[in-house]
C-alpha cells in the first residue's frame, strides 16, 4: 500500500509539472509582430531602433538640424558712411567701422549698399554673400580706382559755390556747393578718376583750378584741396 501512494504522487508532480510548462510555452508572443518601423528602423522586443535622422515611436519623424548661426561683418573702408540693407535689414556703417548681420552657416546673406558725398556720384554695391561655417566673415566695402572723392578746406575770403571734377575734360561734372571759408575740411563727393584729373573751385568772384591730384588709381582714393 505504500509503494502505490509514491508512485500516485510522483504521477501528479509530473503531470502539474507538464501543464506548467505548456501553460507558459503558450503566453509566450512575438513583441515586434505588430509593429512596423518605418525609414530603415528595426524593432528589438517590441520597439524600433531608429537610424540616424529619425526618431518616433516607428521612426516617422525626421529630426531637424538647426544649422549654427554664424557672421558677416561688413567693413567701411571708404570716406563717407555706407548704406547696407541685408537680407531685408538695413544699417549704416560709419566710416572705418563695421556692422554685423547673423544666419545659419550656408545660407544667403543678399543685399546692396550705397555711398555718396553731399553731392557728387552714389557709388553701389551688389553683395552676395553665404554665412561661413566658423568664425566671422569680414567683407571690406571699397571704392574701386575708378572713383575718388573730393574734400575741400576754404582759407579763402569767400564762400566756394560750384565744384567742377575733371574740367574740361569728357567726364567733367559740376556740382553747386556751399563751403564757408572756414579753414575745416569739408566733405564733396565722388566723380570718375581719369590719369589727368583735376577739381576747379568757384566762389563769386574767383576760381582755383587744382591740374595735380597727385592720385595713383588705387581704391578708397581721396583727392583734398586747399583754396586760398
Amino acid at each position: 500500500m505504500k509503494k502505490t501512494i509514491t508512485l500516485s504522487a510522483a504521477c501528479l508532480i509530473l503531470t502539474i509539472m507538464a501543464f506548467t510548462s505548456i501553460t507558459y510555452t503558450s503566453c509566450t508572443t512575438d513583441k515586434c509582430k505588430d509593429v512596423n518601423c518605418i525609414n530603415g528602423g528595426t524593432c528589438t522586443d517590441g520597439t524600433c531602433s531608429c537610424p540616424s535622422g529619425y526618431t518616433g515611436t516607428l521612426c516617422d519623424t525626421a529630426v531637424v538640424v538647426t544649422p549654427a548661426t554664424t557672421v558677416i561683418a561688413y567693413q567701411n573702408k571708404t570716406a563717407t558712411p555706407i548704406g547696407i540693407t541685408i537680407n531685408g535689414s538695413s544699417q549704416t556703417i560709419p566710416v572705418g567701422g563695421k556692422v554685423y548681420y547673423s544666419g545659419p552657416h550656408g545660407s544667403a546673406a543678399n543685399g546692396t549698399a550705397t555711398t555718396a558725398g553731399p553731392v557728387g556720384l552714389t557709388y553701389t554695391w551688389t553683395t552676395n554673400s553665404t554665412f561661413p561655417a566658423g568664425d566671422t566673415l569680414v567683407l571690406p566695402l571699397s571704392v574701386s580706382s575708378g572713383f575718388f572723392f573730393v574734400n575741400v578746406i576754404n582759407k579763402s575770403s569767400q564762400p566756394l559755390k560750384k565744384c567742377y571734377a575733371n574740367y574740361g575734360l569728357p567726364g567733367q561734372t559740376m556740382n553747386l556747393i556751399t563751403v564757408p571759408n572756414d579753414s575745416a575740411v569739408h566733405p564733396v563727393g565722388y566723380y570718375q578718376y581719369y590719369s589727368n584729373s583735376n577739381v576747379r573751385m568757384e566762389s563769386d568772384t574767383h576760381y582755383w583750378l587744382v591740374d595735380t591730384l597727385h592720385l595713383n588709381g588705387t581704391t578708397n582714393q581721396v583727392a583734398t584741396v586747399q583754396v586760398k
